[in-house]
């Protein structure tokens, strides 16, 4: 299967951002973070430029996942905002506008994770077609897969098409608001909520952390 690129919304509901950053209350503090957000949030449409891509292959590698290992096929998954809000927020940084830069920061987090969601629920209907159920994502980095597996499937997603992304030494990947992660999928698996479960995940400081 080719390379797939999708285009993506990526909706925000500001109050959900409140939350996350406990911007509650009628203080000045809070009254000027929401008046900044709100602002940064019509900026962002100028910033970024979404893109999300995957691609079924099959899965010939021997992964230390449990429930990756079982699986005939292996969806590779990639989601990017681009590089202009990553250098947005750096230019806050630099001038010291540390507020702006770290909203802003948070904003790039929440149209990520609003992206790959959307694309989820994209390849779950499309998969599903083809009479495969799917794992829960798992990201290199996390659990059993180490950094290296960010490397190796990002290889392969370009074996199958471009991808606008680049990754250094370390796997770190460029731009910097990018995520890669991968479902295992296959018939005989029974069907499960692909949402990320973060009862399962090692990142216990995890911005998106369920409470």
């Amino acid at each position: 299967m080719t390379l797939i690129k999708l285009e993506t919304s990526c909706p925000v509901d500001q109050d959900v951002v409140f939350r996350r950053l406990s911007i509650t209350g009628d203080s000045f503090a809070c009254q000027s973070s929401r008046a900044a957000l709100t602002s940064l949030l019509a900026k962002s449409a100028e910033l970024v430029e979404s893109s999300c891509y995957y691609c079924l292959v099959s899965n010939v590698y021997e992964l230390p996942e449990p429930e990756l290992a079982q699986c005939e096929k292996l969806v590779l998954c990639f989601a990017t905002l681009g590089p202009g809000i990553s250098e947005a927020i750096g230019l806050y940084f630099e001038s010291k506008d540390y507020l702006e830069g770290y909203l802003l920061d948070h904003l790039g987090n929440e149209m990520l994770f609003s992206a790959s969601e959307e694309m989820n629920r994209i390849i779950e209907a499309e998969v599903g077609k083809q009479g495969y159920n799917l794992t829960i994502p798992f990201s290199p980095g996390e659990g059993l897969l180490n950094l290296e597996y960010q490397g190796l499937f990002l290889e392969e997603m370009k074996r199958q098409g471009e991808i606008p992304v680049r990754i250094n030494d370390h796997y770190m990947l460029n731009p910097e608001k990018s995520i890669l992660y991968v479902f295992g999928a296959d018939p005989n698996i029974p069907h499960c909520d692909i949402r990320h479960d973060c009862s399962r995940c090692t990142r216990e400081k995890c911005y998106f952390r369920a409470k």
